[in-house]
């Protein structure tokens, strides 16, 4: 009973995807392998069973949260898909500023085990960093590894001066904690930091669907 027990709570709590990571920080965030991957050709996983060849495509999670949940809550049931794909840039559940802290750091966590589970099964990944205020500098960057490839989002900011600024402080402050070598921005960034050379910018959902696209 007691085997049984262990073996519910490893499923119910989504510790196979993390299990023999390092735990990095405050709040133990599974402890991610570098990245030197140059990723192409970027498909959302809004549209990702929509595709007919994966294997020279790299998936991401930059949309609506509810549209990747169920990553989460049945990652098996989606590894065969993962694993059809070039390489995949991990999820991206959001640090929503006006979200309780608790929340923001639960999200991230739940990047980082997602990740470290896709590392794991031998899929080729790029992690996906992201951060809310400036409070939440000090655990956004944990199990983050220095130098590599990472990914970038600032889609939705372009309308929010605030998020903006939050972004542009953000983007430097990770240049700062981990350095990395090539930083990948899915849909939109700022102006301010188009001229980066260290920047390769892929288009998003949005403006692959042809959105409008802001500088």
């Amino acid at each position: 009973m007691i085997k049984e027990e262990q073996n519910r709570r490893y499923e119910y709590f989504k510790a196979f995807m993390f299990d023999g990571a390092f735990l990095d920080g405050e709040f133990g965030f599974p402890f991610l392998k570098p990245s030197k991957e140059t990723p192409a050709n970027p498909v959302s996983f809004v549209e990702s069973r929509t595709k007919r060849r994966l294997d020279n495509k790299w998936l991401h999670f930059f949309a609506e949260d509810f549209n990747f949940e169920c990553v989460w809550k049945c990652p098996n049931k989606y590894l065969e898909l993962f694993q059809q794909f070039a390489g995949v840039i991990t999820p991206d559940f959001s640090l929503y500023g006006d979200l309780p802290k608790a929340y923001q750091i639960w999200n991230c966590f739940r990047n980082r085990a997602v990740a470290f589970w896709l590392q794991q099964n031998g899929i080729k990944t790029i992690p996906t960093v992201s951060w809310a205020d400036k409070d939440s500098f000090e655990w956004c960057f944990d199990g983050l590894p220095v130098g590599g490839t990472v990914a970038v989002s600032a889609n939705g900011c372009y309308f929010n001066p605030y998020s903006r600024k939050l972004f542009i402080a953000g983007f430097y402050e990770m240049t700062e904690r981990i350095a990395p070598d090539l930083i990948v921005c899915v849909g939109y960034l700022p102006k301010e930091l188009k001229t980066r050379s260290d920047v390769l910018i892929l288009p998003g959902f949005s403006q692959q669907r042809g959105e409008r696209e802001n500088g």
